[in-house]
């Protein structure tokens, strides 16, 4: 699991204002040595939001307190967010504060330690850095990284292995659009036996981002769960990131598997 630490979070909200007061204050000082420190008063809160959304937005997907600290802002699926989605953020920021600050407190009752405004924008802050990707030429963004023809070069093809059950011994590449697993023959890529009746036709999928180097865990709202090894569950629409060598199962510890 990646979710960033909230005392890390906390830091990185310091450091970062620190960095905007600094700015704030040799920017009024200059405003009002010229006779405009009004301006000043109005345009600092403007400066606050544009770092912000420009920074969490941007390539590296972090506030300077958020790079510092080792953290990123991810969407659901691990990718670095978009401006619009770092504007959303910011305007759940304004609100998690307005409610005296409960809003902030949010992360600390939650296993995916999300802030109302990432509830609202439905990100997460997590471990690490984005990565560079390779681009194909048909494609735009990280969706388009080619993972076979390049990422290949720079580490170990991604994996799902089923570590006991009737799938024992199988391995399957996790690709750029991820496997699903279930009974159904036709809609999964990891096809479990008809006999296993408390395995949902379509249980969960797995998909792995070259960006973060992890996988992300989806539950499609099977009717006996999927959990993590140490017996958590995992929620439907709540995905949860693992790295390589962390196992989960479905249904029950008889259905295991690890992703490598």
């Amino acid at each position: 699991m990646y979710y960033g630490d909230l005392g890390k979070r906390t830091l990185a909200y310091f450091i970062d204002m620190f960095m905007l007061g600094a700015i704030g204050f040799l920017f009024g000082f200059i405003l009002s040595f010229i006779g405009l420190g009004l301006i000043a008063v109005i345009v600092s809160p403007v400066i606050s939001w544009l770092y912000f959304i420009l920074m969490e937005g941007g390539e590296w997907h972090a506030t300077l307190g958020k790079k510092v600290m080792g953290l990123y802002v991810a969407d659901s699926d691990g990718n670095g967010i978009s401006y619009s989605t770092a504007t959303l953020r910011m305007i759940g920021k304004i609100l998690s504060g307005l409610i005296l600050g409960i809003g902030y407190i949010m992360g600390f009752f939650n296993e995916q330690k999300q802030c109302l405004h990432d509830m609202i924008a439905k990100t997460y802050v997590l471990n690490g850095s984005p990565e560079p990707v390779f681009k194909n030429s048909n494609s735009a963004g990280y969706a388009g990284a080619n993972v076979n023809a390049y990422a290949n070069e720079y580490a170990n093809v991604p994996e799902l292995v089923a570590v006991n059950g009737p799938l024992a011994g199988m391995i399957y590449q996790v690709g750029e659009s991820g496997v699903i697993i279930g009974r159904d023959s036709v809609s999964c890529q990891v096809v479990i036996p008809s006999s296993q009746a408390n395995v949902s036709r379509v249980h969960c999928y797995i998909t792995y981002n070259p960006m973060s180097g992890m996988f992300v865990l989806n539950d499609r709202n099977s009717t006996y769960g999927t959990f993590l090894s140490n017996g958590i569950k995992v929620e439907y629409s709540q995905p949860v990131a693992l790295k390589r060598g962390d196992r989960f199962y479905i249904a029950s510890p008889d259905n295991t598997f690890e992703v490598r």
